[in-house]
């Protein structure tokens, strides 16, 4: 994964947990995560999906140590991805270094996340060899006063076609290219703990 430099209203940890700023009881950083996907397909002998991610504290106190992790997966044959399969605790390489967000503040990282070829869960469609990929995105943060807290959300990703609900899978028996034109589905349920 090659991380962008933030486009950013972030703020320096020690910005945001000022020591003389007391912290109202009960308050806590709300974080939001929106992803959006602008190219992806194979590229050489890698799966490629670049991507942005906006992060928006909306919550009463500052997020510190924010960090966020992204895997590309691809879907296999059972319905859902296995939690077994996921790393144990994967936040702790995050794709940027830990960030704060003061209250209303927002960043955007901007990053490519790639697969090799020979690591795709290969699924057949009318005889045609295809993939789905899958972008599981963590974050967990912390704020004053020794509270933490984490989110997660995978998206499948595919090719948009326009006036199809469905989104088109990656062949797998056609030349590598690029596609600009990406659609994105919320993938099981969003994690929160």
């Amino acid at each position: 994964m090659v991380p962008a430099a933030p486009t950013a209203t972030a703020v320096t940890a020690a910005e945001a947990t000022d020591p003389l700023m007391p912290v109202p009881s009960g308050a806590r950083p709300a974080i939001t995560l929106d992803l959006t996907i602008q190219q992806a397909g194979i590229d050489g002998d890698m799966l490629c999906v670049g991507f942005e991610i906006a992060l928006h504290n909306e919550g009463e106190v500052a997020a510190t140590d924010l960090r966020l992790h992204v895997e590309l997966r691809t879907e296999d044959a059972r319905a859902q991805l296995p939690t077994a399969d996921r790393p144990a605790d994967p936040i702790d390489r995050p794709m940027a270094e830990p960030i704060a967000l003061a209250p209303g503040a927002d960043v955007v990282l901007a990053a490519k996340a790639v697969l090799p070829v020979a690591q795709i869960n290969r699924l057949m469609l009318q005889g045609r060899p295809m993939c789905v990929p899958v972008v599981v995105l963590s974050a967990r943060y912390r704020w004053a006063g020794g509270g933490k807290a984490e989110l997660g959300v995978d998206y499948l990703i595919g090719i948009d076609r326009p006036g199809n609900p469905r989104l088109g899978p990656f062949w797998l028996d056609v030349p590598p290219r690029l596609y600009d034109r990406i659609g994105m589905r919320l993938h099981g349920a969003v994690r929160k703990r």
